[in-house]
């Protein structure tokens, strides 16, 4: 759990507005591949199938996991039905109440505005 608010901490610290200007999300302690999936979500970059039919790979264009939306990486991590639950379930553990961002890049900032407060 001390790592989880590590990283959640050097998240709230990332200035999201110039890519590859602030690498403090490397600095974070969690493993690097945590690091990785999250910055590449910032960039809108994990093979989603709306990233994949960019790249002219024929899949069905719903989110695998509700069968509904397409499936980019705003719907995957933040508003799919089964997203909105995780984040519920884990907002609420830190007893917190959020209105989500529209995009993982807004809700970094966010996240840094929200640091920034107290």
């Amino acid at each position: 759990m001390e790592s989880f608010l590590s990283f959640l901490k050097i998240l709230y610290s990332v200035t999201i507005t110039g890519i590859g200007e602030d690498k403090s999300i490397w600095k974070a302690k969690v493993p690097p591949r945590v690091a990785f999936f999250t910055w590449t979500a910032a960039l809108g970059r994990i093979l989603t199938v709306e990233n994949l039919r960019r790249r002219h790979v024929i899949l069905v264009s719903w989110c695998c996991m509700c069968k509904a939306d397409g499936e980019s990486v705003d719907h995957l991590l933040l508003h799919c039905v089964y997203a909105k639950e995780l984040w519920d379930l884990v907002l609420a553990m830190f007893g917190m109440c959020w209105v989500m961002p529209g995009s993982v890049r807004e809700l970094l900032a966010a996240w840094q505005g929200k640091m920034a407060c107290g």
